[in-house]
């Protein structure tokens, strides 16, 4: 006679992902039945609970995870380094179009009658571009002149020479750059600025940082000064800025008939006079 056993069985549950439909009819309770001694015997647990004997566990094959439902991470775009030089060419690319047609704009047309999709469409570009390289037109006209201090700084940090005699030539080859045609477009650039208001506060910053650069030249070519005339580089550097600017004003008000860039060297010609004694020999 062959022995029985009662066995109690237990009702498991398994998840199954989202989107597959159950291999059971609705409204039925129904899953994987295991029997209590299988489950608690796990060394038995895949063979035979009367003999003790369990069997080696079957190999599986490898199951790709679904991609719907898979828990792997998806692969990550590695963005291309070597594009990013291109991308800033054709935004520097962009900018230079933007301030060669602002500038030849603001010179022929004037500073308050040039719209900013004049300046792009010169450009060849949308006026979108435009904002998002220049958020407003003071800060375009700005821009240009700051395009020009720049070539000043560069040629400052390579000069060969004290500061006064650097200015010096420097404002005498600007002077006769910017009258060879007659100076109209410089003369209208100055107009800009003494008529707009909006162009004040632009213009003064970069017209600050020359200031700025000069006085740091002095300060090396003075050497150690007394305390009492610590603030003599600064001084003298704003005597300089600010006499350049002044000998530029009146040959625009002379509307061009005056020789401007023998007005800008007489100018650094009497500061030289009265201050070149404190440059150290050899600068």
């Amino acid at each position: 006679m062959t022995p029985t056993m009662n066995s109690v069985t237990v009702t498991t549950y398994r998840m199954r992902p989202p989107g597959r439909a159950s291999p059971f009819a609705a409204g039925t309770r129904c899953g994987r039945r295991r029997s209590v001694p299988a489950m608690l015997r796990p060394a038995e647990r895949a063979g035979n609970y009367l003999t003790g004997k369990a069997r080696a566990p079957a190999r599986r094959a490898a199951v790709r995870p679904r991609s719907s439902w898979s828990i792997m991470p998806a692969p990550v775009q590695v963005p291309d380094m070597n594009q990013y030089p291109l991308r800033e060419q054709r935004k520097q690319r962009s900018r230079e179009a933007l301030l060669r047609s602002a500038s030849k704009l603001f010179a022929c047309k004037g500073f308050k009658a040039t719209t900013l999709e004049e300046v792009a469409e010169g450009a060849g570009l949308h006026v979108q571009t435009l904002y998002r390289h220049f958020p407003n037109k003071a800060e375009l006209a700005a821009a240009i002149d700051r395009v020009y201090f720049d070539r000043f700084r560069k040629a400052f940090q390579a000069r060969d020479t004290d500061t006064l005699t650097f200015w010096r030539g420097w404002v005498e080859t600007a002077a006769r750059r910017l009258t060879r045609d007659g100076g109209a477009a410089y003369r209208r650039g100055l107009e800009n600025f003494y008529t707009q208001p909006s162009l004040s506060g632009t213009y003064l910053k970069t017209w600050n940082q020359y200031e700025e650069i000069l006085a740091e030249g002095l300060r090396e070519d003075f050497g150690r000064l007394p305390p009492e005339r610590s603030n003599l580089p600064m001084l003298v550097a704003c005597m300089l800025w600010a006499g350049n600017r002044r000998a530029a004003f009146e040959w625009a008000q002379a509307k061009g008939k005056r020789d401007l860039a023998a007005d800008c060297v007489a100018v650094v010609d009497t500061v030289i006079e009265a201050f070149g004694q404190y440059v150290r020999p050899g600068r």
